[in-house]
């Protein structure tokens, strides 16, 4: 799942650099859906697996579609911006979760 996560990432930035291929819009198009999802349920690890699958689910549509919104509100709307901002959303997703899995006591 991570090496899956980790091209679908690689696609999204090469998809705001404005490389054009065959495969990146596709994979661009999964990370904008998958990645803040996947960020926001492993920035949770205390909770129960179920738990942390529906706030990913939801919580990355949620996310998607306020970082769309807030683009679309200061008239920012472009593909590249909305990928570098979900890059930018699930990188601060991303390391919120390290520093609570750090922090996190070991039994």
């Amino acid at each position: 799942m991570w090496a899956l996560l980790g091209a679908t990432a690689v696609a999204a930035g090469l998809s705001a650099a404005g490389v054009r291929g065959q495969p990146v819009p596709g994979l661009a198009l999964l990370f904008l859906l998958a990645g803040p999802g996947a960020a926001l349920g492993w920035a949770l690890p205390s909770q129960p697996l179920r738990l942390r699958l529906l706030a990913g689910l939801f919580g990355g549509l949620t996310l998607d579609t306020l970082i769309a919104q807030a683009l679309l509100l200061l008239r920012l709307w472009s593909p590249r911006g909305a990928a570098l901002a979900a890059l930018a959303v699930t990188a601060a997703l991303l390391c919120c979760g390290a520093l609570v899995t750090r922090r996190r006591p070991t039994d």
